[in-house]
């Protein structure tokens, strides 16, 4: 089976050539701006370094597809089709620009199964979706019930119904045995500000970690395998520290029916691992998932456009192997001819016997101890030789880049084995907490749950010496395992990083 996976393609119509790539704005190449028509720096006929894509150039990448793949089994986006204006934006911009985007699609995707999800850029304001719960302030169905009308050549009524419920869904593709998980990963995300909002029992925005547990015990049971779609990894810097360790105990539970995980979001084409905290203590950790992550179609910013193709086992619908496919955007304009081809593919590159999660985990541990591995590594993530950074890290920044394979292995979460390590403590963005209380009364699954105890009497007050606050009725209350009663708290802590739970 063969898979094409486009994310963060960012597709700008107002896209022109020869308007000023450095017009101080978020987003450039486009009229009108203060330069007018004398640019000191004029965008390309195919595009910029320091911009969004123009039509031509997604629609040569879309031309060139049955060439980097004959026989095309599923295509998948996920997420993120408006470009960076979002100064600009608002609810008919997107939608206008979603529409362009749908009959793009419908002009190239013709014949393979089609699978979508939303992402964060696709509200106006930009990261918005105020959960349902809180509709009669703030409701974020105009987009839902829009992106359901726009996708309805691909999606089943029960998918395209849930999607206007909530903005994720459940796929059901009987003949490959297989159930697509395509959820919304904007409720993960900590600039989605309407989570602020929500009543304070709705620990789950929009009940949907509840959800995605309910679809993998039914597939469990049923024998499917489940490949999980979402615009952001659970476990990205973007995304609540605790959202990301529930999700990856989520994964330890279910690793032999989820397969395959495919987010995009950072722009840069790179991994997650994620790992079975239970054995958190073993000199060989367990490595039980990984989050593919798409190299985004849009250049911005520094980096040339490009897609990804899956091999994927017909039986067990695990992935064989992945190829990226790039064009060099600077090329392209100096020859005003683009020219796609393939960049790298997985098991070639960096030498894995298989692309099961103790390999990619095994790659972090060279890329410690090889420079030119990394080095690989960071070429390949921008997709860019002319430039010497992956984010803001050079390759002999050693510190940096032991975040970067900190990074790699879902330090950003507090999540596995790792996150008191003498590499990544330093870089980690959530504490390493206690591993043996689960969120049975919520989920009514064995999912593990992190959090710090707050000892509380038979009057709900807290007998904790070293706690000053008044948390009284602030929480929800679970009995733990060790016959302790605890109460689980999230609070948003204003001027910090992340949303803590306590």
């Amino acid at each position: 089976m063969w898979v094409v996976h486009i994310s963060d393609w960012h597709y700008d119509s107002e896209y022109a050539e020869g308007y000023e790539v450095n017009c101080g704005e978020p987003v450039c190449c486009r009229p009108p701006n203060a330069f007018g028509d004398k640019a000191t720096t004029p965008a390309g006929k195919w595009g910029d370094y320091n911009c969004d894509v123009p039509k031509k150039l997604i629609e040569s990448m879309l031309e060139f597809l049955p060439t980097a793949v004959p026989k095309l089994d599923y295509i998948i986006s996920t997420g993120d089709l408006p470009p960076h204006d979002v100064w600009a934006e608002t609810p008919l911009t997107i939608k206008e620009n979603t529409n362009q985007t749908a009959n793009i699609w419908r002009k190239f995707f013709t014949s393979a199964p089609f699978l979508p999800v939303i992402g964060n850029h696709e509200s106006a304001p930009v990261n918005s979706f105020p959960t349902s719960s809180i509709s009669d302030i703030a409701s974020i169905s105009w987009l839902y019930n829009t992106l359901s009308s726009q996708w309805n050549d691909w999606l089943s009524t029960d998918v395209l119904e849930s999607i206007e419920k909530h903005g994720f869904y459940a796929a059901k593709l009987p003949k490959d045995n297989l159930r697509v998980l395509g959820i919304n990963t904007n409720y993960f995300y900590k600039l989605n500000l309407w989570l602020l909002m929500r009543p304070k029992e709705e620990w789950d925005p929009e009940w949907m970690l509840k959800w995605i547990v309910n679809q993998l015990d039914e597939a469990e049971k049923l024998g499917e395998k489940v490949w999980i779609l979402g615009h952001m990894s659970a476990l990205d810097q973007d995304a609540f520290p605790s959202i990301g360790v529930y999700f990856s105990q989520i994964v330890a539970r279910y690793k032999d029916t989820i397969v395959g995980q495919f987010y995009g979001h950072s722009h840069w084409d790179e991994f997650n691992v994620i790992y079975d905290k239970s054995i958190n203590d073993s000199k060989e950790p367990e490595a039980v998932g990984v989050a593919y992550i798409a190299p985004s179609v849009t250049s911005y910013k520094n980096m040339n456009p490009a897609f990804r193709v899956y091999e994927i086992d017909k039986m067990t619908k695990k992935i064989l192997n992945h190829y990226t496919y790039s064009m060099d955007l600077q090329e392209a304009n100096r020859l005003d001819k683009p020219e796609w081809k393939l960049l790298y593919d997985a098991k070639s590159l960096y030498g894995l016997e298989n692309l099961e999660p103790k390999s990619w985990h095994d790659l972090t541990e060279k890329f410690i101890i090889d420079t030119d591995s990394y080095k690989t590594f960071k070429k390949t993530a921008s997709r860019n030789h002319y430039l010497d950074k992956y984010g803001s890290c050079s390759a002999l920044d050693i510190q940096c880049r032991n975040r970067i394979i900190c990074k790699l292995r879902g330090t950003n979460s507090g999540h596995g084995p790792f996150s008191d390590s003498e590499l990544c403590k330093k870089h980690g963005w959530f504490p390493h907490l206690p591993d043996d209380w689960f969120l049975s009364a919520a989920l009514g699954k064995h999912v593990n749950v992190f959090v710090d105890m707050d000892k509380i009497d038979e009057n709900n007050k807290s007998i904790d010496d070293d706690d000053d606050d008044d948390d009284e009725n602030n929480g929800i209350v679970f009995e733990g395992l060790s016959k302790t009663i605890v109460r689980l708290i999230m609070r948003f802590v204003m001027g910090g990083d992340d949303a803590v739970c306590r």
